[in-house]
């Protein structure tokens, strides 16, 4: 099926046909969390939000803290690419974000698979590159 907008009931539907389990927050995003392992040993709250034509996928990690994590930011945005790393210097955290702009007709496939599986992978993949200094 191609579409031209996303909105919430769909992203919902697209994220449980991807096997995402989600819940809303407070300002009604859809959230899911990551559980910790051997790669990465913090658990991870990955929100799938809505504006307009765009997808935004944001990570975070609440418990993984640095020294100085606009460097830690920096740095890895220099040598990836996909993904922007943001640091947060008050409160010794990073978190991750992609956007996707759905302003032409694509196919819910093309949603589910280079969006929110992509957006998804990428995220926890960011974190793990960085807690194993990659």
């Amino acid at each position: 099926m191609n579409v031209k907008n996303i909105d919430a009931h769909m992203l919902r539907d697209l994220l449980d046909e991807a096997r995402i389990s989600t819940k809303k927050d407070d300002d009604g995003d859809l959230m899911t969390i990551l559980a910790a392992d051997d790669d990465f040993p913090h658990d991870v709250i990955i929100w799938y939000m809505l504006d307009g034509n765009w997808l935004t996928i944001i990570a975070r990690s609440f418990e993984y803290k640095m020294d100085d994590p606009v460097t830690v930011a920096n740095d890895y945005n220099r040598g990836h690419r996909g993904v922007a790393c943001i640091g947060e210097p008050d409160n010794g955290t990073i978190y991750f974000k992609l956007g996707f702009l759905l302003d032409e007709e694509v196919s819910t496939t093309y949603i589910l698979e280079n969006c929110i599986k992509f957006g998804t992978s990428c995220s926890w993949r960011s974190f793990c590159d960085i807690y194993q200094g990659k």
